[in-house]
């Protein structure tokens, strides 16, 4: 018995679909000039001409029969996607199912013209059925979700995946944070995944400004992608936001490294945004005012998309203290009007002082909710020694203090932190270097991971992107006592914020995400309370 006589299918109704794949949930159009032919060999791509379902459907009955020995399915694309390789899928005559407890497999596939096939692996809940063709596949799918006894009912599509991109960075090998292969010793799985997002995002068309002590533009693995338009010295006051101590000021060139240094140009390294534009603030290389924060916040927020600040409060333990009035009032603006009023994306480290018993809520800078503040995951899976706890962690970020540092960029020539002329155990070129660390480090991380989620979904706002980051995060250190689910339904500890950062689930939400509605502010008093307040 065909599937035609129980469902009844209107064809308008069969030019979009909504069909979980690889874990998301995603929109298809239908394709009605290509049919997939499977073979022996594999699927190849036949052009037809049709222009709507109906057509398309015979189109495909007309190849059927000139290919008794292939089967001949449906093309989808990703709904607002360019159609590549990559977005089109093959819509196969296997549907996968989920039934309540209870419900006879056979007997539902056998009413609507449907055989069961046996399940792979073993999966509790899930059937597993087959249709004659993958239209009726396609129609089996919606009539099985209008029944009660369904609970979801998916046609199985099948796509093309990309062989792993790697860049030709001589350098790439030791960067662990992005693929942790424990070449340093460390966990395997302690790293962001982002070599699997490079396949098809690296931050073309975003820019990143790196906030600093300043940026050495003319580095060979920054330069090709720094706008110098861009930049400023707030430090020197001039156009240049180059360092300009050469022995103690490569905080901001390391930090550029990590979230963009030139990719897949056969140079050292590759940042996590390897193709994004960089540019820079030179700030905190002597004292600022708040008038200087406050133009570091607000510079150029049409154009930038995300804001890297590898500084804050100093690590003491003993000081409270944050943005004055006016760079708050950037930062505010920032979120409410720049990047087309999506908000500037801006992230901060979350702070170094555990030693000295610091907490990142006394950092006003990091402690902003219009900021991500970040703490630091070391490459055996836990805490890093000196990362900061704090409510205020939206994300912790693979760093140093595990044993093994992070890869970047280092000051050119004998300028810098590397010293390896000195017999130390860092990288022989000293152009680059091995040791770099801290939250520092996990904040320019976080920030790239950023500008390749506004690559594959420009229209997220500031606050999509917090939620984002905290929906995918990874828990990590699963016996630390300190994991709570938070009123939200959020796991949440004070060492890593929602968890370690997911760059390949972040870009992957991110790209079928609904953009979260208005902020909206709640504030409850009481009085009268019976609370004793402490002297000192």
């Amino acid at each position: 018995m065909g599937l035609a006589a129980p469902v009844a299918v209107r064809a308008q109704d069969m030019v979009r679909f909504h069909i979980h794949d690889g874990g998301v949930e995603r929109n298809f159009e239908l394709a009605t000039n290509e049919l997939s032919v499977r073979s022996t060999t594999g699927r190849s791509i036949q052009s037809v001409s049709a222009g709507d379902f109906g057509s398309v459907v015979l189109a495909a009955k007309a190849e059927r029969r000139s290919r008794p020995t292939e089967d001949v399915e449906l093309v989808l694309y990703t709904a607002g996607r360019e159609r590549t390789d990559w977005t089109r899928r093959h819509v196969t005559r296997d549907l996968l199912v989920r039934l309540p407890e209870g419900v006879d497999a056979k007997r539902l596939a056998g009413q609507l013209g449907l055989r069961t096939k046996a399940l792979p692996v073993r999966a509790e809940g899930l059937a597993m059925f087959e249709a004659r063709t993958s239209e009726e596949a396609l129609a089996a799918m919606m009539a099985l979700r209008g029944r009660d006894d369904v609970t979801a009912a998916d046609v199985m599509l099948a796509r093309q995946r990309q062989r792993k991109f790697e860049p030709d960075d001589p350098l790439f090998s030791q960067q662990w944070h992005h693929r942790n292969t424990t070449q340093t010793g460390g966990a395997l799985w302690i790293d962001t995944g982002i070599t699997e997002v490079w396949d098809q995002y690296r931050g073309t068309g975003i820019t990143i400004s790196v906030i600093d002590d300043g940026v050495q533009h003319t580095h060979p693995d920054l330069q090709a992608h720094y706008d110098t338009a861009l930049d400023y010295d707030y430090n020197s006051v001039d156009d240049d936001a180059a360092p300009v101590d050469l022995a103690n000021d490569s905080h901001g060139t390391s930090c550029a490294g990590v979230a963009a240094g030139v990719g897949n140009n056969a140079l050292g390294v590759a940042g996590a945004a390897f193709e994004a534009t960089l540019t820079a603030v030179r700030l905190i290389a002597a004292a600022n005012t708040d008038a200087d924060e406050a133009g570091a916040m607000s510079l150029h927020n049409d154009v930038i998309h995300v804001k890297s600040n590898s500084w804050g409060t100093p690590d003491t333990g003993a000081d409270v203290e944050g943005f004055g009035p006016l760079g708050l009032a950037a930062l505010q603006d920032g979120v409410t009007n720049g990047r087309g009023g999506r908000g500037v994306i801006y992230v901060f480290a979350g702070g170094n002082g555990l030693d000295a018993l610091d907490n990142s809520n006394y950092d006003g800078y990091a402690n902003a909710i219009e900021t991500i503040a970040v703490g630091a995951v070391s490459q055996l899976g836990s805490q890093s020694w000196y990362s900061e706890p704090g409510s205020n962690l939206v994300i912790s970020a693979p760093s140093s203090g595990g044993g093994g540092g992070i890869t970047t960029v280092d000051l050119l020539d004998e300028g810098g932190s590397n010293n390896a002329g000195e017999g130390t155990n860092d990288l022989p070129d000293r152009d680059y270097t091995q040791w770099f660390g801290g939250t520092s480090s996990a904040c320019p991380l976080v920030a790239g991971i950023c500008a390749l989620m506004l690559e594959a979904n420009p229209n997220l706002g500031w606050r999509d992107v917090q939620e984002i980051l905290i929906t995918c995060a990874r828990r990590i250190h699963h016996a630390d006592p300190d994991w709570i689910t938070n009123g939200a339904g959020y796991s949440f500890n004070h060492k890593y914020g929602a968890g370690m950062i997911d760059a390949k689930a972040a870009v992957a939400l991110a790209e079928v995400w609904t953009n979260l509605g208005p902020q909206v502010s709640t504030e409850v008093s009481q009085t009268g309370l019976s609370v004793a307040v402490p002297d000192d």
